[in-house]
């Protein structure tokens, strides 16, 4: 059955297989069977037919089945499950990119969802939801990439930030979104467990250990203070400061 569904006329039926047929081989790495011409053509009719949200919706449904197949591999590795990744995800990001320079070469604005996003955009997320919604591939991946790049919860956002977007490109951005929260959950876990094994006798030892925390993010943190970065040592203090507020009312204070 195909992707799409399109209205029951015949010409507009022609015109969504032209266009499926297309995007199937694109990311299949296969040759087209329409000239660029024909695949121009069939946007323009589906366009002035009102049809191009329902063509965002069904490549939407492409990009998942895509990302889908990409967690189905990565889970049949044992090991270097972050190198496939890149490799696996690159080339499908790069895939994508393509199409939606083939689709929209003709008229930029063939589809109404295309004016506040983009195909690569979404194929990008597509593929962030559903590799690290699957748990098993989320920890496989965020472990591996410990391993591969000596990676700790001491580690910079700006570096985890970089690791992941450099391969990528401006899509990797939402990818690298997933690994630095990751690593901010965990460097949260941790300070949360210092303050559990620390016994501190009164309130007022318990702030001075709050304070020492909080100096000593800030030299780490401190040279991400600007730009993309500017909010995250903020959040982080803000994040300590949950715990200590936390405690106290745990205390009876």
């Amino acid at each position: 059955m195909s992707l799409l569904q399109p209205r029951p006329e015949s010409q507009l039926a022609k015109k969504w297989e032209i266009v499926e047929s297309s995007v199937g081989s694109i990311l299949q790495k296969k040759d087209l069977r329409y000239s660029y011409q024909s695949i121009h053509q069939a946007i323009y009719t589906l366009s002035q037919a009102n049809e191009g949200d329902a063509v965002f919706t069904a490549l939407s449904r492409i990009f998942k089945e895509c990302s889908e197949n990409i967690c189905t591999r990565l889970r049949s590795f044992t090991e270097k499950w972050f190198e496939e990744y890149l490799i696996c995800s690159k080339d499908y990001l790069l895939r994508t990119a393509l199409v939606e320079r083939v689709l929209s070469y003709y008229n930029e604005n063939y589809m109404v969802a295309l004016r506040d996003t983009s195909l690569t955009w979404l194929a990008s997320t597509i593929l962030e939801v559903t590799i690290f919604s699957d748990p098993v591939a989320k920890d496989r991946l965020c472990e591996n990439a410990k391993q591969a790049y000596h990676l700790d919860v001491s580690s910079s956002k700006k570096a985890l930030h970089s690791l992941v977007s450099r391969p990528f490109g401006t899509p990797g951005s939402n990818i690298a979104s997933v690994f630095i929260n990751t690593f901010e959950e965990e460097a949260i876990k941790s300070l949360t467990d210092e303050k559990e094994t620390g016994k501190y006798a009164d309130v007022t030892d318990y702030f001075k250990w709050f304070e020492a925390v909080r100096e000593r993010e800030l030299d780490r943190f401190s040279p991400l203070n600007s730009g993309d970065y500017a909010n995250f040592f903020t959040e982080f203090v803000d994040k300590l400061g949950q715990l200590l507020c936390g405690s106290i009312r745990d205390r009876g204070h």
